[in-house]
């Protein structure tokens, strides 16, 4: 992206996919994505949105004060296009926390309550603030998480109570995270004060298609208007699935989205405002695929492919009304069989930089649960890129975008991206020059003539309290009682004392290196 503009309208390539007349919501039938810099540098960048219309993007701007990078969030209030830095901070000035290696933020759409849940200490735990005035101020808790061995690659979503009583805040908070022998997951029940403790979703079972060992890494947290909780996963590389709780995280059944083999890139997963479920994932050569479930997951559609001609990594998907859905990713049409193209992956780095370039794509439906939905498809960057040559890969997704991207529906009903450009100035135009060296510049895409939602989504609905009762919350969260209930709720299910002793087994094994 150049950055002498911050704003790219791209007259951007358009690809047909299925018999679409019009882009969807345009009655001229051109697209109109448009890629705004927005003025911080970043990685693994995430997007949240408030029901006031408020635009949230985690950034890393500087180093930190150890091996990580300063631990922040930027603020717009004008979909988008200027933005304000306004995280926490300490006394001293630094961020707060002072470095993270996993920068990661969320908005509760239904109460406005933005977190920054950003890892730190490094592998260990997360710093975890949280504002109910846009920024203005913040309250943190210093162990946002609840321990495991290894704390990596956290995911967190907000969902309606399904029994659990909480303490002045009206949802329950659920946040998972890798920690190699399992997927671990905790939930919060006054807003982020406490955390119960973590039960694993599913064991880390072995090695993945290569043999090789691997962690429990999954895909980003969704929740249904029901409050079922979804966490999706490629199973090490093996095939998409999605795991379901529907009793507020305290057990998970599994769900197989596709037989499909898919490498080890996290797969996604969406519901719409019916409950109705939709997925995208990509198989090994990186080709995108799709699939849906109207029964929670007990069956899925059979997959159908799109995106053709784009090989593609680590999708995001979003769904606002029934069959309205946006899926984004980073993709290139350099690669004529994906990564299986000749001297992409075994090919020298100097001639794969020259061939090939990534940009930031965007594909919607607005008749996603037809048996044959209708989709359109566009580089939102354009002829500019966002990175070139060997940048994406089947088995370590992308530099820059590192583990993950995200995607949401705003206020407004429009979709917004987070993306990071690593190929700014000379390099957007010149295949050799130099690329950006570590993070890159934070990009937030979105689609200005589409809407998803066709007035408020269901995300923005007011979760039951206008106010937070935080005395009340202060006393749920140093109460004694609290935690022995949380630890005894752990163990009500039978199924999840054998799979918490399964996790423990492994938990020894990862510890002693065998």
């Amino acid at each position: 992206m150049a950055r002498a503009g911050k704003a790219l309208s791209a007259a951007a390539v358009l690809v047909c996919l299925a018999a679409v007349s019009l882009w969807p919501g345009s009655a001229s039938g051109k697209a109109s994505p448009t890629a705004i810099d927005i003025g911080f540098e970043t990685f693994e960048p995430t997007i949240a949105g408030t029901a006031n219309g408020d635009l949230y993007f985690s950034t890393t701007p500087s180093s930190g004060v150890a091996v990580g990078w300063k631990a922040s969030i930027a603020r717009s209030t004008d979909a988008g296009k200027t933005w304000k830095d306004v995280g926490p901070t300490l006394p001293s000035g630094h961020s707060n926390p002072p470095e993270t290696n996993d920068p990661y933020i969320y908005a509760d759409p239904g109460t406005g309550r933005v977190f920054t849940f950003h890892m730190g200490p490094i592998l260990t735990c997360s710093i975890m603030s949280f504002s109910d005035d846009q920024g203005k101020t913040w309250l943190t808790n210093p162990k946002g998480c609840s321990p495991t061995a290894v704390w990596d690659h956290q995911t967190m979503v907000a969902a309606k109570s399904r029994g659990t009583s909480t303490f002045g805040y009206p949802n329950v908070l659920h946040q998972c995270v890798n920690a190699i022998y399992a997927a671990m997951c905790a939930t919060s029940l006054d807003g982020g004060l406490t955390w119960g403790p973590s039960v694993p979703a599913y064991l880390n079972e072995g090695p993945g298609q290569t043999g090789e060992t691997c962690g429990a890494q999954h895909g980003h947290l969704a929740a249904g208007p029901d409050g079922k909780v979804y966490l999706p996963t490629s199973s090490c590389g093996t095939y998409p699935m999605v795991y379901i709780s529907e009793d507020d995280g305290l057990s998970w059944r599994k769900s197989v989205i596709a037989q499909m083999a898919t490498p080890f890139v996290d797969p996604t997963v969406s519901v719409d405002s019916k409950g109705n479920l939709y997925a995208a994932f990509i198989d090994e050569r990186g080709f995108l695929h799709y699939a849906t479930s109207r029964n929670d997951g007990r069956k899925w559609s059979k997959p159908i492919s799109i995106g053709r001609g784009f090989t593609a990594n680590m999708p995001v998907i979003v769904a606002g009304d029934p069959g309205k859905v946006f899926i984004t990713y980073p993709a290139t049409n350099d690669l004529p069989k994906g990564y299986d193209t000749k001297g992409y992956l075994d090919g020298s780095p100097a001639e794969v930089i020259k061939k090939v370039s990534w940009g930031a794509n965007v594909t919607v439906s607005l008749n996603g649960l037809d048996d044959k939905p209708d989709f359109r498809t566009t580089v939102a960057t354009g002829k500019d890129p966002i990175g070139r040559g060997r940048i994406c890969t089947r088995a370590t997704r992308c530099t820059y975008l590192i583990d993950f991207i995200e995607a949401v529906i705003g206020a407004d009903g429009r979709p917004y991206a987070s993306f990071v450009d690593g190929c700014v100035d000379e390099c957007a135009v010149k295949s050799s020059a130099p690329q950006i060296s570590g993070t890159g510049v934070g990009l937030l895409v979105t689609l200005p003539n589409v809407k998803l939602c066709a007035s408020t989504c269901w995300r923005y609905k007011p979760a039951g309290q206008s106010t937070f009762d935080l005395a009340s919350a202060m006393d749920h969260a140093t109460s004694r009682e609290a935690w022995r209930s949380s630890f005894e709720h752990s163990y009500l299910s039978p199924k999840m004392r054998d799979l918490m002793s399964r996790a423990a087994e492994r938990r020894i094994e990862a510890v002693l290196g065998r």
